[in-house]
């Protein structure tokens, strides 16, 4: 008796379909160097099949997802500080700043600001006689806010009351180089001689500690070059004798006697108030410092992190020919934006007319600058 089976031609197709498409990802996962498809191949229980299955999801997930962050990391391009100390034999000796915390000198006020000068004194009158006499009182609770409150008020009104006097004319009311500087020695030489004195020496008014005096800076285009150190010590360095001449301080503003003392590298702007020492009278001071350098790439290469040689035009320093520095560029923000929302700055322009001084004791005015 003959039988026959009818046999179904697309089924065996799709049955040879499918064991070929299954033998061909068993051959991939067992001759893969990939992590863990080796292992996946060679199990036979399902829970094997399980752990090795979410194992190696976990595995790729970790690494594409630090992949996508070391990627990110690399297109913001970071910069790395390097630290590192070296000794040289010679270095560039800095600038030092010296500003007399008197502005004005009393024998050079006219009789209006004398007149004026004499109103400021008495703005607080009451509140200074009644200050001293509770003055003990207020050191047995340790704070002296009140005279400070007192002294920032005065020193307010004598700037706003000079805001709108000449450059030049406060130049020579301040105290003079030739007055202030008595003796000045640099590594063993003479740095007050009159014919090294135009390139030893630059002067600098600031507001509001008045005219300033840098050693040591070179400006742009001039022929002299830095002074170079090259032992430490009090001989090879810079030896000054300063006579504040307290003497013609303005009494009761003038917050107190001395000097304010800035060292910094070339073309950095000093800020007195922010950065000074303080250098009482009747005293011997040293001063050591440490040389500390920053450089800083250019990670974007469009010269955004290079020191540039001048500020930018809007600068309130630019006059100065000085180089960037944080504070100056902070500092001369905030009176951009005093000048554009109060159509005043707590800083003197020099030589500026339209552009008023705020005066700290009006409260709308204050209210606008602390905004």
């Amino acid at each position: 008796m003959d039988s026959s089976t009818d046999v179904d031609p697309s089924k065996t197709t799709d049955h040879k379909e499918h064991r070929s498409l299954k033998t061909v990802l068993k051959d991939f996962l067992e001759y893969s160097t990939a992590h863990g498809f080796g292992r996946l191949a060679a199990s036979k229980e399902i829970y094997w099949k399980t752990f090795w299955v979410v194992a190696i999801i976990s595995i790729h997930i970790t690494f594409w997802y630090h992949f996508f962050v070391i990627l990110r990391d690399y297109m913001n391009k970071p910069i790395a500080t390097k630290v590192s100390m070296e000794r040289n034999k010679v270095l560039d000796f800095p600038v030092v700043t010296i500003c007399n915390r008197n502005m004005l000198r009393q024998s050079k006020l006219t009789k209006k600001m004398k007149s004026d000068v004499e109103k400021i004194r008495n703005i607080t009158s009451e509140h200074w006689k009644n200050y001293t006499h509770n003055r003990r009182n207020i050191l047995q609770h340790d704070t002296d806010s009140e005279l400070l409150h007192f002294m920032h008020d005065r020193l307010e009104a004598l700037r706003h009351m000079v805001s709108d006097t000449k450059s030049k004319t406060l130049r020579e009311m301040g105290h003079q180089f030739k007055d202030m500087v008595i003796d000045c020695v640099f590594a063993g030489e003479d740095c007050r001689e009159e014919k090294k004195l135009k390139h030893q020496w630059r002067h600098l008014w600031i507001d509001p500690v008045g005219n300033c005096y840098m050693f040591n800076r070179v400006l742009p285009g001039d022929d002299s070059v830095p002074h170079k150190t090259f032992l430490t010590g009090d001989q090879y360095g810079l030896r000054l004798l300063i006579n504040i001449e307290q003497s013609e301080y303005i009494y009761g503003i003038s917050p107190y006697a001395g000097l304010k003392v800035v060292i910094g590298p070339q073309g950095q702007m000093p800020f007195p108030l922010s950065e000074g020492i303080n250098v009482g009278p009747g005293l011997s001071t040293n001063i050591e410092v440490v040389m500390k350098q920053a450089k800083r790439l250019d990670p974007f290469k469009n010269n955004s992190c290079k020191r540039t040689e001048s500020l930018e035009p809007t600068n309130i320093y630019h006059q100065y020919n000085m180089t960037y520095s944080k504070m100056a560029c902070r500092m001369s923000c905030l009176s951009n934006m005093q000048k554009n929302r109060c159509k005043c700055s707590q800083f003197h322009y020099t030589d500026d007319p339209t552009t008023g001084y705020c005066k700290s004791l009006n409260a709308s005015v204050s209210k606008l600058k602390n905004r």
